[in-house]
């Protein structure tokens, strides 16, 4: 198992004691750990809320520009391109 090396600042001390209250009898490495795990998935979280929040959007507006463009619309603006 390797190993990492942490700097307490004073907002990682905050955290810690934070994490100290929710679970009291584990040694600070362990909060350092429990943190960071709880932090990923709170980062995986707000990952699948944006992607979800994407597909929304894009369902609102599937469809939205039907029929604007005629029909073979785009080999009429194609016959202009040089060959």
């Amino acid at each position: 198992m390797r190993r990492i090396q942490v700097s307490v600042t004073p907002e990682l001390d905050h955290a810690l004691d934070a994490a100290s209250a929710a679970w009291p009898h584990e040694a600070r490495s362990q909060l350092v750990a429990n943190l960071a795990l709880l932090g990923a998935s709170a980062l995986e979280s707000q990952r699948a809320e944006a992607r979800r929040g994407r597909r929304d959007d894009l369902q609102a507006v599937m469809g939205s520009l039907h029929g604007v463009y005629p029909p073979d619309y785009l080999e009429g603006l194609r016959e202009d391109w040089p060959e």
